[in-house]
């Protein structure tokens, strides 16, 4: 008996793999950010975002070009094109996100060090720590919707 896959089938793993990656790893991350909050408070949850911060960018930056690429992949080489529904969201998930990694993440991990001089127990840092977890799930929620278009395809 043969194995026979095609490229397609090869990019749609991999496309799939991404995706899991890139939604999983929101997924995890706040879910670790809600143990964090719960179990110790200030002190674990910077140590979170700092965690999150040292390996959220080569992750999912890593993770974003596989899913992109493979993604495109997947139109130049199947029956799709990029006039369809599910396509035109996954490329506008995707941007949204990259962008959120890009442009807020690491700064307001910053402004949280900076708002540390004050102490953990400053009104800012809690702030701060919300409107990060805020986020967080926004762009998790992006994700979730993205992986569910993707898998139904609505309007095809």
């Amino acid at each position: 008996m043969t194995l026979a896959i095609t490229w397609y089938q090869w990019f749609l793993f991999a496309h799939i793999l991404a995706a899991a990656a890139w939604a999983g790893g929101a997924l995890a991350l706040g879910a670790l950010a809600i143990a964090a909050r719960r179990a110790a408070g200030t002190p674990q949850e910077l140590e979170l975002v700092r965690l999150a911060g040292k390996i959220g960018g080569p992750f999912f930056g890593v993770a974003g070009l596989a899913l992109i690429g493979f993604g495109i992949a997947l139109v130049e080489n199947g029956n799709w094109g990029y006039d369809k529904f599910f396509v035109q969201f996954g490329f506008g998930a995707w941007a949204f996100s990259t962008l959120v990694g890009i442009f807020y993440y690491g700064r307001e991990q910053k402004g949280i060090e900076a708002t540390l001089a004050r102490g953990a127990d400053d009104p800012e840092v809690r702030r701060r720590l919300n409107r990060y977890y805020l986020v967080g799930r926004l762009d998790a929620l992006v994700l979730v919707v993205a992986v569910f278009v993707m898998a139904t395809k609505p309007w095809l």
